[in-house]
């Protein structure tokens, strides 16, 4: 992991189209995920989803790899 100093310019991740749209169904997944598992497979749904747009968009690739590492911890 780098090191971004205070004056360095951050990532901008920018939704376009139906991008947020998706984000929320990636965070959704997780929970029906567990819910149908019974807790164990919460985390298939955030990975399916970032394996699919993770080099096609930025923006669903950071979101879809949040949702799975939170997904994650709480299993």
């Amino acid at each position: 992991m780098s090191y971004l100093p205070p004056s360095a310019p951050r990532p901008q991740y920018r939704a376009q189209g139906d991008d947020r749209t998706i984000a929320v169904l990636t965070h959704l997944s997780g929970l029906i995920g567990a819910l149908v598992s019974v807790g164990w497979l919460g985390f298939v749904g955030p990975l399916v989803v970032w394996l699919v747009y993770r080099d096609k968009n930025a923006f669903l690739r950071a979101t879809s790899a949040g949702s799975f590492n939170f997904n994650l911890s709480m299993w």
